[in-house]
């Protein structure tokens, strides 16, 4: 017998024999159409996920409402914004419940929705308001498999009360004996998720920044349907398997739907062979003017969802004309030749540079404001909410960067590190992504950049109380607002946090009607008649007036005359007041660049 050694392959062998060939593929083929996705496995009564990976699967939406319109399937519908194209929703009891972050109309800028706040007032849907934050730690919870994560959001909030279900307060179990917020795992029936690419089994690739990435798929109880923009090969993702997130075991059903995330955007990375598009302004703007109407609205959902008995039928009404130029507009340098289109029927006539508006001239004075702070208490981060305060951010970072001063720009969705874009005021634009030095998820960063960085907040307030407390969700029982959004997360998380909001009796209360976010970490508030900064006693007082024009005074004492009647606190005031000065033409330029079709912008010449 010869010595076993002998039968023993040489390496070179093993290598030609088994390893020179391609690797295997395994699974099986999971794709179907939308209308078989939504048949098979959508049931009534489940709660469903939408993920914001970033982008969301609005074809499958508009199915399951094709497909349940007039059955009243009482959906849970979660998502971290249940608005625009998800407002057919808040029809025909398609969805009694809602878990969301920010619930209104969106584009060209957030405010209360009409038809939303009917229905919650009602209480036909049931709103369950959550932070982007605690959101998603929830589902973090869920995907790995644990009773409950800690969270810094929520407390010492309304949503601290309301979600005692889902929240609690603990005393550290490692004896510092402080207190720690709890939160307990979500568990949706489905998750859907709209990814950029991914193989007939299901693996799947996600675009960057990731918002909430893949939690969701790795969270719910039953199924998981992904969406494609298109359909490449497993050899294919193993080439850029650093941007696979999601296993082909969690998925239930691929489905290819190009334009999947339309109206809004989708980044491609710069790889030349996956699709990338634009916002379509014009398209939000129709949908959420519509939608502040019951007839207009049921109007609308009969000519683009009942009417389009698939995406396809979608895709040929929007034209092709029009899609060929959302994806022109995707180009990262197409931004150099044209701002973003303006869909409102107006006429924006040249303003000139000597003439400016209250609203100017509040978002330049923030600015101002946050470039002194960041100069004298070395700030390293700016992260901002929507609107002016977003505005005030980009104007600060522009100038703190003519004197090269290091300050880095955040968006919780990710972006970190961005130089904004002319032509566009969305947060989130696509060429404000094209910046970025660095992108992320939605958990880094509101938690590890922030926490790790000196970060200066700004947001804005629907109502604010004396200890700073800030309203952006609902007067209970009246009336529905906003939401926290990444609000919240910001207020519990940022070194210090700005206020940006106008001054009015409804604005400044006494005590908000719902704590949105804690005001412990409110260091100055900035309105359209006068900036308020915080003492050492906790105390807010007038520091500072503007002069002339509709909001402004010609001197101290009539500033002081005048501003308590425009709030509700008992007002205090600095022992001498400053008056501010007017933008400059320089910084009124730098703002409208941003804003140039003055969503923001837009009131009296002052």
């Amino acid at each position: 017998m010869e010595p076993f050694e002998s039968h023993i392959p040489s390496y070179q062998h093993l290598v030609k024999t088994y390893f020179n060939n391609d690797l295997p593929h395994y699974g099986k083929d999971k794709r179907i159409s939308a209308q078989e996705a939504v048949k098979k496995f959508v049931k009534p009564g489940m709660t469903i996920h939408f993920a914001s990976s970033p982008c969301r699967s609005i074809p499958m939406l508009y199915e399951i409402i094709r497909q349940y319109w007039k059955q009243q399937p009482a959906f849970t519908v979660s998502s971290l914004s249940v608005s625009e194209s998800f407002m057919p929703l808040f029809f025909d009891d398609l969805m009694t419940k809602a878990m969301t972050t920010f619930s209104g109309t969106v584009w060209p800028y957030p405010s209360p929705n009409s038809i939303i706040n009917e229905a919650w007032k009602s209480g036909r849907v049931t709103i369950e308001h959550w932070s982007i934050l605690s959101l998603i730690t929830r589902l973090f919870a869920a995907a790995i498999k644990v009773p409950f994560l800690p969270t810094h959001s929520i407390s010492n909030s309304t949503m601290e009360t309301d979600n005692a279900h889902a929240f609690q307060m603990i005393t550290d179990p490692f004896g510092t004996d402080k207190k720690i917020g709890v939160l307990s795992p979500y568990h949706p029936d489905i998750a859907i998720l709209h990814v950029l690419a991914c193989d007939k089994h299901g693996n799947a690739l996600l675009s960057v920044p990731s918002g909430e990435g893949a939690l969701s798929a790795f969270a719910a109880k039953k199924h998981v349907l992904i969406s494609t923009e298109t359909i490449v090969s497993t050899d294919y993702l193993k080439k850029h398997n650093y941007l696979v997130q999601i296993p082909a075991r969690l998925v239930d059903a691929v489905i290819e739907l190009p334009f999947g995330n339309h109206p809004r955007a989708q980044n491609n990375m710069e790889i030349s062979e996956l699709p990338s598009y634009s916002d379509d302004p014009a398209f939000s703007y129709d949908v959420n003017q519509t939608f502040n109407n019951k007839e207009t609205a049921l109007a609308w959902i009969e000519e683009w969802i009942l009417n389009c008995p698939s995406h396809d039928a979608f895709l040929d009404k929007l034209g092709q004309e029009h899609l060929n130029t959302l994806k022109k507009n995707a180009l990262p340098s197409s931004w150099k030749n044209n701002p973003s289109p303006n869909p409102i029927a107006i006429k924006n006539k040249p303003r000139s540079l000597k003439a400016f508006t209250s609203q100017e001239r509040k978002i330049i004075a923030a600015s101002t404001l946050l470039q002194s702070m960041v100069n004298t208490e070395t700030f390293d981060c700016l992260l901002a909410g929507v609107g002016a305060a977003n505005l005030s951010t980009w104007v600060a970072h522009y100038f703190l960067h003519k004197t090269r001063k290091e300050i880095e720009l955040v968006v919780d969705m990710g972006f970190f590190g961005f130089e904004p874009r002319p032509g566009d005021s969305s947060i989130m634009s696509l060429h404000n992504q094209q910046t970025c030095i660095a992108v992320a998820d939605i958990f880094t960063s509101l938690t590890m950049i922030i926490s790790s960085h000196k970060t200066l907040g700004a947001v804005g307030a629907a109502q604010i109380d004396p200890l700073g407390n800030i309203n952006s969700t609902c007067i209970p029982d009246t009336l529905h607002l906003l939401g926290s959004g990444g609000g919240n997360d910001v207020a519990c998380h940022a070194t210090s946090l700005m206020v940006i909001t106008p001054m009015n009796k409804r604005t400044f209360c006494k005590k908000v009607a719902y704590i949105t976010s804690p005001g412990n970490r409110v260091c100055a508030i900035v309105t359209d008649r006068c900036i308020l900064k915080r003492q050492q006693d906790g105390v807010f007082v007038v520091t500072g007036y503007f002069q002339g024009g509709k909001t402004g005074y010609l001197s101290e004492d009539e500033a002081k005359a005048d501003l308590v009647h425009h709030t509700d606190w008992d007002l205090k005031f600095a022992p001498s007041l400053t008056p501010l000065p007017n933008p400059s033409e320089q910084e009124l330029a730098i703002l409208r660049s941003y804003d140039p079709h003055g969503y923001f912008t837009r009131t009296a010449l002052s």
